[in-house]
């Protein structure tokens, strides 16, 4: 009796020969058939036909037969549903044949056949969830896989024609290294076919089938109902055996489905399809199986979870409009994965495999994949909703242990329970440890400056302590002290280059901890370590510069004055002097002279220290060194005039040597080039300066080189700043056309009420104390304090809050009234902080002086001038005015002398704007007059120049006329 093989094999033969057939397209012939009532029920030929088709397509299918392949896999599977197991290798075949290269006709054949791809891509599929046969499962993974990676499209050929564009890119003597070239087209090109592959897949939500299948796989449950499918459908195991079996056969697959997964979480739509369906949560079930560092799901789930995390960021940084808040929402959150693996589970996960992989982990791969893991956890670290689970799961704890067991002999007794932690497999020179110390760091340090519970844990661990020794111990000394230490023997020493790395890291670090952990690092000494190693010159380049700025960070931040005394007695001071003096970089001069301008900041030891040590004198010459270069934002020019107002200014003798050295001339010809910024603060100085009577003469003096055609003096460049921004309009408000019981109507020179109050301390003089010079202050009046306790009261700024953008730090602003219309505009954008500080210099100069000056101005810088020397007590009165309307509009009835203090400040300010007002028409007459005069002189001269002509014409015509009569006369 024959067998069935034989029997396919013969009906097989037979068609092959049969003519009728023989001219047909083999897909049509199995249609025909089976659509045939004569051949419908006839199996044997059906498998003979469909064996016939994968025989004519032996080499790969044509793209343009995909439609037919689709329907063929579907008959396939319909056949195998109804018991007719015998389809099921023909259906393999068919499937295996997919994993080839795509065979096209044209050019770019699988862009216009995009629908019948993923036609064909939802068909396979779906097939996952039909069959748990699990060959069947494993041809259609590893079809998807090539599919994923671009495999399936074939390669693309290239001739001649490539090498030619090659040179063409590339010409010069470069030109005969094609290989560059090429290889680089042909990476590009297959990043262009995996991303439209990605894109097949998403759009034939294949994403949703594989997160059903990986749900299943973890969750150990069948892929299908067993009382829907013949046994023989699943793959036949041994009954005594069955667990491993399982186990076996989930691995296999599993893991081609996590090859999958990692090939299109590379595409940023498919990573968020996969995550919103929930795809994130059964990796992490997958991960927390995991037992071993040498398993085989560590690698691919790490790639995954570093590709929906780095998308994720990239998705963050773009500037995305949502058209709603639940879209804002599923957008961070839902679609999210960092999001989803904030979260302790995930988090717990995720720390014991790199306990693993850092405990058990010997080999190269098995380090590479540590420090992906730790690069996971610093990426997942953005969120601080994770921090707080490093926090309750111990990681933070766990990564401490490491980071100090590692430096376990830098540390002076240490604790005991550090000791027990085996650090051999991490702490080798080879470059994985190297990077894993980097990343470890970096991780310690940013989760810290988050968290104040973390610092709280740096601070017991000494991790500080850690951090400093890299920063004071050279690279030589640890060498000798290794050698001395026979428990360090064992321990493998890092590389110069890498003990320099580390060394620049940890002076990062410890600048990052400046704002944070000041208390702690005053504490271990920190400040003596940084000035010993400055004064002592063990370090030099850019360790210097580095250890400088670490230097400045920690002082400008701790603002203590039990510091400034200790540092005071460590001379300092003396060292900033002489960096100074020395011919440093302009990184090192800057943080010399930050330090020596927070050390000097209201403490008169240091300033009379600075003084003796020659700073005033290399103040100044860095202040004439920079002045060239100040056209630019430059921090050394910059940090000079902190100095000036900080180191100089409040010591009587410092501030004689700055006037004595020509100091007021070399600020006002930086003044010529400053930017905006630049001029603020040197008209800052300007002004602490100005209460001094040396400072006068210099200021009357000064000439500037020439600009636009002719040489400025003092007042007319101060005068050109004022006009820059446009105060001029400020300057004369309408104090005259208001009355008593009317509303005032609001005017341009309204200016922020914090500015008002600092001028008006200005305009006082009282400049006697160091800390009220040139500082502007709010005033101190009772009846300014007592309406803004009724202001309060009224909940003026709640309302004011919702209905304009208003800003609740001024506590007096504009507030709506029927009879005029506020601006709600920010004030400093109605008016510039230099001219307060410039009519303050005005103010407080002598009015002899000032004239003196004022013979050079033109009669538009008089008249800018006489607004601008009353401009602080227009901006009180003004905000007098505006405090009135204000009580106006909510109906407080201020008591009397409040009143009375209101109408006297409005009428010194309608006093002050009359009297500018008739000073600058004066000024206007007088010019009017003056060039009235000047005219006429110059017209007297045209009409004597001319009488002089017609009586020269005159005379020489008659003249001429009798010497003729003359001649004629007989004689």
């Amino acid at each position: 009796m024959t067998s069935r093989e034989e029997v396919d094999e013969a009906a097989f033969g037979a068609l092959c020969k049969d003519k009728e057939y023989s001219n047909l397209d083999p897909f049509i012939k199995i249609f025909r058939s089976v659509s045939d009532p004569q051949t419908a029920t006839i199996s044997s030929r059906h498998l003979a036909l469909a064996r016939y088709v994968v025989y004519q397509n032996a080499i790969g299918w044509k793209i343009e037969s995909f439609e037919l392949l689709n329907k063929f896999l579907q008959l396939l599977r319909d056949k195998i549903l109804n018991d007719q197991l015998e389809f099921l290798p023909v259906l393999h075949d068919a499937i295996e044949l997919c994993c080839k290269p795509f065979r096209r006709f044209k050019s770019n054949e699988e862009l216009a056949a995009s629908e019948r791809i993923g036609a064909l891509l939802r068909t396979l599929s779906q097939l996952l969830l039909v069959f748990q046969n699990r060959k069947t499962q494993k041809i259609i993974l590893a079809f998807l896989l090539r599919f994923t990676k671009g495999e399936c499209l074939g390669p693309i050929n290239y001739d001649a024609r490539s090498v030619r564009a090659a040179k063409e890119v590339r010409p010069g003597p470069n030109a005969c290294n094609l290989t560059d070239s090429i290889s680089q087209t042909r990476k590009d090109d297959l990043m262009r076919v995996q991303k439209h592959c990605q894109l097949l897949m998403r759009e034939a939500n294949v994403v949703y089938i594989i997160v059903q299948l990986l749900e299943a796989l973890s969750t150990c449950d069948p892929v299908l109902e067993v009382t829907r499918h013949p046994d023989a459908l699943v793959e036949s195991k041994p009954q005594d055996d069955s667990v491993s079996f399982v186990q076996v056969r989930d691995t296999e697959i599993l893991y081609a489905l996590l090859c999958i997964i990692d090939g299109f979480s590379t595409y940023n739509p498919s990573a968020e399809d996969f995550v919103a369906l929930g795809g994130v949560r059964w990796l992490v079930v997958v991960l927390d199986t995991i037992n071993s560092s040498k398993h085989e799901f560590i690698s691919p789930l790490l790639n995954i979870f570093s590709n929906l995390l780095q998308s994720n960021k990239s998705d963050l940084e773009r500037n995305k409009i949502f058209s709603s808040r639940n879209e804002l929402l599923k957008h961070y959150r839902v679609n999210n994965a960092m999001f989803v693996l904030a979260n302790e589970t995930s988090v717990a996960s995720l720390m014991r495999v790199m306990v693993m992989l850092v405990q058990f982990g010997s080999r190269d791969h098995e380090k590479h994949l540590r420090n992906d893991c730790m690069i996971i956890i610093y990426m997942l670290s953005q969120r601080h909703r994770a921090i707080e689970c490093y926090h309750r799961v111990g990681l933070t704890s766990c990564l401490l242990s490491y980071a100090t067991s590692m430096e376990i002999d830098r540390i002076s007794s240490i604790d005991i329970r550090l000791k027990q932690i085996d650090i051999r497999n991490c702490s080798t020179a080879s470059t994985e440890d190297f990077e894993f110390k980097c990343i470890l760091w970096r991780l310690i340090v940013h989760i810290s400056c988050n968290d104040e519970a973390v610092r709280n844990e740096v601070i017991d661990y000494r991790f500080v302590e850690v951090i400093l020794q890299y920063v004071k111990t050279s690279y030589e000394d640890l060498e000798t002290k290794n050698q001395n230490n026979s428990r360090n023997r064992n321990l493998a020493m890092p590389g110069s280059q890498q003990y320099d790395t580390l060394q620049l890291l940890a002076i990062d670090i410890l600048n990052m901890w400046s704002l944070t952990l000041h208390a702690h690092f005053a504490e271990i000494g920190g400040y003596q370590t940084l000035l010993a190693l400055i004064k002592n010159g063990v370090v030099d380049g850019q360790q210097l510069e580095a250890i400088w700025q670490l230097f400045s960070q920690f002082v400008c931040s701790s603002r203590d004055a039990a510091l400034q005394d200790e540092l005071g007695s460590l001379k300092a001071v003396d060292i900033c002097v002489e960096a100074m003096e020395s011919s440093a970089g302009s990184g090192i001069l800057s943080s010399a002279l930050i330090v020596a301008s927070e050390l000097c900041r209201k403490h008169s030891a240091n300033m009379y220290h600075f003084q003796v040590a020659n700073g005033v004198h290399q103040v100044l010459m860095i202040l004439e060194k920079e002045c060239v270069r100040s056209r630019i934002e430059n921090g050394v020019f910059s940090a000079a005039i902190h100095a000036v107002r900080s180191c100089i200014i409040g010591n009587a003798t410092s501030e004689l040597i700055f006037l004595g050295e020509d100091g007021v001339t070399t600020v006002l010809d930086a003044m010529c080039v400053a930017t905006k910024s630049l001029r603020n603060q040197i008209l800052a100085a300007l002004v602490e300066l100005a209460v001094n009577p040396a400072f006068v003469p210099s200021f009357t003096s000064w000439k500037s080189s020439k600009q636009q055609g002719r040489m400025l003096n003092a007042v007319q460049l101060l005068l050109q700043l004022v006009d820059n921004v446009k105060c001029d309009e400020c300057c004369i408000t309408k104090f005259d056309t208001m009355s008593d019981g009317d509303t005032v109507t609001q005017s341009d020179s309204e200016v922020d009420g914090n500015h008002v109050n600092e001028a008006d301390v200005g305009l006082s003089r009282s400049f006697s104390s160091s800390e009220q010079k040139g500082r502007l202050l709010r005033p101190s009046s009772a009846a300014f304090n007592r309406l803004e306790e009724a202001l309060e009261a009224a909940h003026v700024h709640e309302e004011l809050g919702q209905r304009f953008n208003y800003e609740p730090k001024p506590r007096i602003d504009i507030l709506p009234d029927s009879t005029f219309a506020p601006s709600t505009e920010p004030f400093k954008n109605q008016m510039d902080v230099s001219t307060i500080r410039v009519s303050i210099i005005f103010s407080l100069i002598s009015a002899e002086a000032l004239d003196s000056c004022a013979l050079e101005l033109s009669v538009q810088e008089r008249l800018l001038l006489e607004g601008v020397k009353e401009y602080v007590a227009l901006q009180t009165a003004t905000m007098w005015k505006r405090v009135h309307e204000i009580l106006h509009h909510v109906n407080i009835r201020p008591i009397y002398a409040d009143a009375i203090h209101i109408q006297k400040q409005i009428e010194i300010g309608k006093a002050t704007s009359l009297n500018i007002r008739r000073t600058q028409r004066s000024i206007a007459k007088q010019a009017e007059a003056s060039e009235t005069e000047e005219m006429e002189q110059f017209y007297d001269t045209i009409r004597q120049h001319r009488n002089q002509n017609i009586q020269a014409q005159y005379h020489s015509k008659h003249t001429k006329g009798f010497r003729r009569k003359l001649r004629s006369m007989p004689l």
